[in-house]
């Protein structure tokens, strides 16, 4: 089953880290064959999509620990209307 492994996002320890914010995604091997199957979906805080990328269009790397395959999205995952410590570069 595909899910998320990571999402990061903007905190004490992501703003002086130079990292930008991502969200990765897994698919087992099996389900790579068929990766343009799903679509991962940022929304707004209005329920609008603000992100759509369908895996099929992304090239993954494979974790050597269990051979699934990773996909690192960019995109703002914390709250436009909080607070944020620093800004980083995309």
């Amino acid at each position: 089953m595909a899910w998320i492994s990571e999402i990061h996002h903007q905190d004490v320890y992501a703003s002086s880290s130079g990292v930008a914010e991502y969200v990765e995604i897994a698919l087992s091997p099996a389900e790579f064959a068929r990766a343009s199957d799903f679509e991962f979906t940022a929304y707004q805080g209005t329920g609008a999509p603000s992100l759509v990328v369908n895996l099929g269009t992304l090239t993954p790397v494979i974790d050597p620990d269990n051979g699934h395959y990773i996909y690192t999205i960019s995109v703002a995952t914390t709250d436009p209307d909080t607070p944020t410590l620093g800004t980083l570069d995309a």
